[in-house]
């Protein structure tokens, strides 16, 4: 008897029940909100997203040569930006033969004919026995230049043989 009075006196409790009520539709309130937020996600296609890689946002370029090397040429020039400033690397890539030992790029930076930015760069050289010479590449320093304005670029190229190679091109920085 002592078990059936103690049933009786929980059930006659009307604020126990009132909480037990409390507990139980908030867990479905919270069980509704999960399962909406579940279904109502955006879906994903099945194709994954790409991004562009920031080689492409530098400016065009052109296909690498393959031609034999003759002697000294300019063969490409772009730019890599700063990320999060106003400031470009800029670059330029090219060939000459195997006895050339060093080879020394003039950046020269202009807007409207006017000379805004100057540079050096010593070239670093690498064997291309495919190609019958050697390629080079010379990076400026970063260099604060001005957004959507079109740029010149020139550069003078010259070796340790007293050779020397002129190349221009027009950038329109991001």
């Amino acid at each position: 008897m002592v078990i059936l009075n103690f049933m009786e006196e929980e059930t006659s409790d009307p604020q126990a029940n009132n909480s037990m009520m409390y507990y139980l539709v908030g867990a479905g309130v919270v069980v509704a909100i999960a399962a909406g937020i579940y279904f109502l996600r955006p879906q994903q296609s099945g194709v994954p997203e790409t991004t562009t890689p920031i080689v492409e946002q530098a400016g065009q370029l052109a296909p690498p040569q393959t031609g034999p090397i003759s002697g000294l040429a300019c063969e490409q020039q772009y730019y890599n930006p700063v990320v999060g400033l106003p400031q470009y690397y800029l670059s330029v890539e090219g060939a000459d033969t195997t006895d050339t030992k060093s080879i020394t790029c003039d950046f020269t930076v202009s807007v409207a004919g006017t000379t805004v930015a100057t540079d050096t760069a010593q070239a670093t050289l690498t064997a291309a026995p495919q190609r019958n010479g050697q390629t080079f590449g010379c990076t400026t320093k970063a260099l604060n230049l001005a957004k959507s304005v079109a740029t010149k670029v020139d550069v003078q190229v010259k070796n340790d043989s007293k050779n020397s190679v002129a190349c221009s091109k027009v950038f329109q920085f991001p």
